[in-house]
């Protein structure tokens, strides 16, 4: 069953990858789903990195799944998120983590999240980049500009405002 999960949702989602770990040092080496999911926010795509850890128990207990930052620390993960809590590591907890059994796929429990985070991205721009906003409300009407551009007309404001 774990296999056949992982090879559907590797089929599905090619920006993940597959590895090995340990969740704690005295756990058996489990395997790590890792890389990128696509989500889809005001407009614009974006890729927000995941790992999802599945133990020799799944499907009968659910995978355990973070959010991670990517590596070149351009983002970071947003306090106070609805399914993802920064403070214990980006630990995930989207519905179908909630309501989990045994019927339940990696593909399904991957499209749940991508659904919950496009709603509000559950990462922000880190250092030195624009922050994603936390609710499409607060954004203008105007289209959407990429990140490069926004951080170069932040500056042309800040540059105005201190003329």
């Amino acid at each position: 069953m774990i296999f056949s999960d992982v090879i559907q949702l590797l089929d599905q989602y090619p920006s993940l990858g597959l590895t090995r770990g340990r969740f704690q040092p005295e756990e058996l080496a489990i395997l790590v789903v890792k890389g990128t999911i696509p989500i889809f926010y005001t407009n614009m795509a974006y890729k927000i990195p995941v790992e999802i850890w599945v133990s020799l128990s799944y499907p009968t207990s659910p995978p355990r799944a973070h959010g991670t930052v990517d590596y070149q620390n351009t983002t970071t993960i947003k306090l106070h998120h609805p399914y993802v809590d920064a403070r214990s590591g980006g630990f995930i907890n989207v519905p179908h983590m909630l309501d989990w059994h045994s019927e339940r796929t990696l593909v399904v429990l991957v499209t749940n999240m991508c659904e919950c985070f496009s709603q509000d991205p559950p990462v922000r721009a880190g250092p030195g980049l624009p922050p994603l906003p936390s609710s499409p409300s607060h954004q203008p009407q105007s289209q959407p500009q990429p990140p490069h551009v926004q951080e170069r007309q932040r500056q042309e404001e800040e540059r105005q405002q201190k003329a």
